[in-house]
């Protein structure tokens, strides 16, 4: 019985996307050999740990470690104290990946196989865990600082916030080649991929995927254009993406349609805002699998404008395993390869004059539409499918 430990700040669960998708699926897949799997969590929140996922995994006998980063901090006098050291905590929590690294050498120690998520975990373990180390990077957390400095700027914070994108570069390009000397590392979006590429010579990139999702055809209503957005509005990259939602939203006016906008996900919305007489948004909170399968009867497009240009998003991917053509906007694509781009399946809502021209082609004819449909459905298949994609990441990590 061979044991594998999993460093991560998300427990598995598909319904997440993100690093929690990834990992559900990676456990669905595990080799046989690894029967046993202790997952030390670090929680930013202190939302209850839900363990239904462990039903799913029959063959697996599970060990859950928690520990709530706020409960560290505050028993460390020098975090809880220095004013300075607080204006830097997001770099400095380093300490705390140590700390519970340190909390649990002999575990890590008589581990087979440590998958983590997240260049912290890579920084932090030693190179002991030569050739047992898996560590899967997230977005840089450089450009992370960016996209949120981009909307939440306040002038006053400059110099520090600058100060910290210039760390975390910095911190990436010295320890990162050092510890990828010992410790294999691989990314997802391809845009990553290049970037860390250029100072990285041992990453792999790894191929993503989400959840299968049951295809079905569909006809337009005159009047009415139904859209859906599937994804939480807690995290930072659905802050941002908020109001640019509101604004592209507008933008679909020109077409004289009732417009409906559902949006499933955690989310602190009230239930309804119109946002014009005939432009309704409707928040339905969390959704299980029977949720939106019963919602995305009704829906004809997928709305996921993100103003967001880091990473692969699980929920524009998520859209098209339902067979849904999507409306974006010049980053939501950004962490795919330009094929993808190229597709047709993807309406892009900042190019106005070639995205209303084709919305009329399309509800102009009820063929052209569920074409559309196979040939987005068509494309999850063939690059995003899990069981292909998984087995070609697990046979890397695993190897």
């Amino acid at each position: 019985m061979k044991k594998l430990v999993v460093l991560t700040k998300s427990l598995p669960d598909y319904t997440t996307g993100g690093n929690g998708n990834i990992l559900y699926h990676i456990l669905k897949y595990l080799p046989k050999k690894f029967s046993h799997v202790t997952i030390v969590i670090l929680k930013y929140n202190n939302d209850k740990i839900n363990t239904k996922f462990i039903k799913d995994f029959p063959n697996i006998k599970f060990d859950l470690k928690n520990y709530l980063i706020s409960d560290l901090k505050k028993n460390d006098i020098y975090f809880s104290k220095n004013i300075f050291t607080r204006s830097f905590e997001s770099i400095l929590d380093l300490y705390f990946y140590k700390e519970i690294i340190k909390k649990n050498e002999n575990l890590i120690a008589e581990s087979d196989k440590i998958l983590s998520f997240g260049y912290e975990w890579a920084l932090s373990l030693d190179k002991q865990n030569k050739n047992k180390h898996y560590c899967i990077l997230n977005d840089p957390p450089e450009k992370v600082f960016f996209e949120r400095f981009k909307e939440n700027y306040k002038s006053i914070n400059l110099i520090l916030f600058k100060l910290r994108i210039f760390l975390f570069d910095l911190s990436q390009k010295i320890f990162l080649p050092r510890v990828n000397r010992y410790t294999r590392l691989g990314t997802f979006p391809y845009q990553h991929f290049k970037e860390y590429s250029k100072y990285l010579t041992n990453i792999d990139f790894l191929p993503y995927f989400t959840k299968k999702n049951k295809f079905f055809k569909r006809n337009l209503k005159k009047k009415q254009i139904n859209l859906i957005h599937i994804g939480s509005l807690t995290s930072t990259a659905s802050k941002i993406m908020l109001n640019n939602f509101f604004q592209k939203l507008i933008k679909l006016n020109i077409f004289d349609k009732e417009i409906n906008l559902y949006i499933i996900g955690r989310s602190n919305q009230k239930k309804q805002i119109n946002l014009k007489k005939n432009i309704k948004i409707n928040f339905l909170g969390h959704g299980d699998q029977k949720k939106i399968d019963k919602i995305i009867k009704k829906i004809d497009f997928g709305f996921c404008p993100m103003n967001y240009g880091l990473g692969i998003r699980t929920r524009i991917l998520t859209l098209i395993s339902y067979g849904l053509p999507v409306i974006v906007d010049d980053l939501s694509l950004s962490g795919f390869d330009n094929t993808l781009q190229r597709d047709g399946v993807f309406l892009n809502i900042d190019e106005i004059h070639s995205f209303e021209k084709n919305f009329k082609k399309i509800f102009s004819n009820n063929k052209i539409y569920n074409d559309l449909r196979k040939k987005s459905f068509g494309i999850w298949k063939k690059k995003f499918n899990p069981e292909k994609n998984i087995r070609k990441i697990n046979s890397i990590i695993f190897s």
